[in-house]
């Protein structure tokens, strides 16, 4: 087909011949399965969902630092502030959190900021509020990362520091007790780019995990999919198992909110699909 006038195609990097040659795929399949960075049979099986993709959650950096911290806090009974930024990932990862610690027994005290009178990530104010709540442990979901002043100040306030984080990273980062973020150069995780709230899920595994719980997995999926679908991370290895699971606990959601939401989007006894996770419930 010849380019527009003027215009000169640019073709994409070609799939080599022998790219998946055994397994029966047509050319057309095997090339876009290139395309979206697929590089081995493995990889097209969890792609086509003909394998598990869940990845072990203490490969990514301080994991295991966090549960350390949230089992002593969960023993001991200490106030653990969950919190969360105001998109749908940070409020899903802060919902999630919130909620497998309180099964846990622990006391949990959920925050989420105010988009307009507190803007993006920690605040000192919030903080403060926070500490004098009688908050021990600090759980920050999708923010925190870049946050060295907030952080201190929740040190001088007696409050240890987990960040569970997706954002960059600064030269200078944070003092925390943990620093939970698979963009650190030091991740051994496969997956770079999880959201915030596919690692409020790893994290609540690996607590569960920790504790000899049995992990209610099925019961956070629907919230890992609102949260990665919606903050438009790549849905490749393991964000499209969560998001594949999750879609289908969301066609069936028991959340009153959720269940109000897919109600008044006219979602109601149809199939949930990744279009109106993103354009019509997000």
């Amino acid at each position: 087909m010849a380019a527009p006038a003027g215009g000169r195609w640019r073709l994409r990097e070609q799939a080599p011949p022998s790219f998946l040659a055994r397994t029966g795929y047509p050319s057309l399949v095997r090339q876009l399965l290139w395309h979206r960075g697929v590089r081995s049979e493995a990889d097209a099986r969890r792609f086509f969902g003909e394998a598990p993709a869940e990845h072990d959650p203490l490969l990514l950096p301080e994991m295991g630092a966090a549960v350390a911290r949230l089992r002593r806090a969960v023993a001991d009974g200490e106030a653990v502030a969950v919190f969360g930024d105001f998109d749908v990932d940070g409020v899903t990862a802060a919902a999630l959190l919130t909620e497998a610690l309180a099964g846990l027994g622990a006391h949990v005290l959920p925050y989420i900021p105010d988009r307009y009178a507190e803007g993006y990530g920690l605040n000192i104010e919030a903080l403060r509020r926070l500490a004098a709540q009688g908050a021990r442990v600090l759980l920050a979901a999708d923010c925190g990362t870049t946050a060295v002043a907030e952080v201190e100040e929740a040190l001088r306030l007696g409050m240890d520091v987990l960040v569970l984080d997706h954002h960059s990273l600064s030269p200078h980062l944070p003092p925390t007790a943990a620093l939970v973020n698979p963009r650190r150069p030091d991740s051994r995780y496969p997956q770079s780019e999880l959201a915030s709230v596919g690692l409020a899920y790893k994290l609540a595994a690996a607590l569960y995990e920790a504790l000899g719980r049995p992990f209610p997995r099925h019961r956070f999926l629907e919230l890992v999919a609102l949260g990665t679908v919606t903050d438009l991370v790549p849905l490749l290895d393991e964000n499209r198992w969560l998001v594949r699971e999750g879609l289908k606990a969301l066609s069936r959601s028991e959340r009153p909110g959720l269940r109000a939401l897919v109600q008044e989007a006219g979602l109601d006894g149809r199939e949930v699909d990744t279009w109106a996770v993103g354009w019509v419930l997000g």
